[in-house]
C-alpha cells in the first residue's frame, strides 16, 4: 500500500531552486516536499533482502521498512493520474535516488520497478528524450547504463570532473553535477561570502552552465543568508533539510527566485578554468 498524499495541490506555485535533501528523513517523506512546492527530491535507497527500502542508513531503512515504491513512486503516480503532472501546469520534477551499497545490484532491482511506472517517467528512446512528469536521476553509487539511447533514468555527475575536465560529461545522460561544498569553500553562511569566494562560485556556475549542466552543492550552509547567496550566484538546486522554512523564504523572495536560465553548450560560451582542491 502506498503512502497517502494530499489530493489537492499546494496553493502557491512550485519553485525550481529548492532540493529536498535526504527527503526520507522528513516526518512526512514526499508529502512535506510536495506541500512545500519542491521540484527536486532526493532519497537514499538501500537494497535489503531483495527490496528497495528508503533510509539514511541501512539500519534506518530496516527500521522504517518503507519501500521506494510505496513511499515515492506510487504516490507520485497518483498525483500524475489526478493532475496530469505532479503539480498542475508544471512540466517536470526530479526524483533523485542516492544508491547506497552495490550500484549494479541496486540498479538490477530498480529496472523492473521503473518499467512498472514508465508512463510517468521521462524516457530516452532512440536517443530522443521524451517529456514526462518525473525524471529519475541516480546519484551516489552509480551503475553502468546498459543503453544510453534507450533508458528511463539519468545520472548525477561529479562537479569536480566537470570543472577539471570540461566537456567530459554528456548533459543528455548526466544533466546535473554535485560536489561537497567544503571541498571548495570556507564560508559558514554567516555574514557575507568573501569577494574571492563569491567570484569563485560565480565562475564555477558559469563553467558548469557552459557545459549544459546544472549544479548542486551538498553539505553547504543551510539557512536564508546562504540560500540567497547561492540563488544570486545561479546555483540551480539548493540543498536543504528545512523544507517549510525554505518554502516560506522562497515565497517572500519569489520575485528574485526566478527559474535558472537554460544552460548553454560549451561551443556557445567560452570555457572557464578553475583551481581548487580535490574532493
Amino acid at each position: 500500500m502506498s503512502m497517502k498524499i494530499a489530493s489537492s495541490p499546494r496553493n502557491t506555485p512550485p519553485h525550481r531552486s529548492g532540493h529536498s535533501h535526504n527527503d526520507e528523513m522528513q516526518a512526512r517523506p514526499l508529502a512535506q516536499a510536495l506541500q512545500d512546492g519542491f521540484t527536486s527530491i532526493e532519497v537514499d535507497v538501500h537494497l535489503i533482502n531483495g527490496r528497495l527500502l528508503v533510509g539514511h542508513s541501512q539500519k534506518d531503512a530496516e527500521r522504517k521498512n518503507l519501500t521506494l515504491e510505496a513511499a515515492y513512486l506510487a504516490p507520485l503516480e497518483q498525483r500524475v493520474a489526478q493532475f496530469g503532472s505532479v503539480y498542475p501546469g508544471h512540466k517536470e520534477i526530479t526524483l533523485m535516488l542516492d544508491f547506497k551499497g552495490g550500484a549494479e545490484t541496486t540498479y538490477k532491482a530498480l529496472k523492473p520497478l521503473l518499467s512498472k511506472y514508465q508512463g510517468m517517467l521521462v524516457q530516452v528512446r532512440g536517443g530522443q528524450e521524451q517529456p514526462a512528469p518525473v525524471k529519475v536521476v541516480i546519484t551516489g553509487n552509480q551503475p553502468e547504463l546498459e543503453s544510453v539511447s534507450d533508458r528511463s533514468l539519468f545520472l548525477d555527475g561529479s562537479l569536480r570532473q566537470a570543472l577539471d575536465h570540461p566537456g567530459s560529461l554528456d548533459p543528455t545522460v548526466t544533466p546535473t553535477v554535485q560536489g561537497n561544498y567544503h571541498a571548495f569553500f570556507r564560508w559558514n553562511g554567516q555574514g557575507g561570502m568573501s569577494a574571492g569566494e563569491r567570484k569563485k562560485l560565480n565562475n564555477m556556475v558559469a563553467a558548469v552552465h557552459a557545459q549544459g549542466l546544472q549544479m548542486r552543492l551538498w553539505d553547504a550552509p543551510d539557512q536564508p543568508n546562504a540560500w540567497q547567496t547561492f540563488l544570486e550566484a545561479g546555483v540551480d538546486r539548493i540543498n536543504t533539510d528545512h523544507l517549510e522554512s525554505y518554502a516560506d523564504w522562497q515565497s517572500v523572495h519569489r520575485a528574485s527566485n526566478t527559474p535558472p536560465q537554460p544552460p548553454v553548450r560549451l561551443e556557445e560560451q567560452e570555457r572557464h578554468t578553475l583551481g581548487g582542491r580535490k574532493c
